[in-house]
């Protein structure tokens, strides 16, 4: 008994306290390819709540970049307008 708790609050404490840093380094070109293909509904839907909080960080900095973006709240995925010439 003691030791299913034991191992039980040793793989809770693993689950909750767990954290992953990663450095991305992209030009703009490599990031639209990157939100492009995990952004899309297609991905899963861990990558592509990542990329929508990237993608929502990147409009800050550049927005004419990637204005063609389109965050689609329903299905939270990302879409890409076509821009009239």
């Amino acid at each position: 008994m003691l030791r299913n708790y034991i191992l039980s609050y040793s793989i809770l404490y693993s689950l909750v306290y767990l954290k992953s840093v990663f450095l991305i380094i992209a030009n703009f070109r490599e990031w639209r390819h990157i939100i492009e293909l995990r952004g899309s509904i297609n991905s899963q839907w861990e990558i592509r709540n990542v990329v929508i909080a990237i993608l929502k960080e990147l409009k800050k900095h550049a927005p004419t970049v990637f204005s063609d973006f389109i965050i689609n709240e329903n299905n939270n995925s990302i879409s890409k307008i076509k821009l009239v010439e």
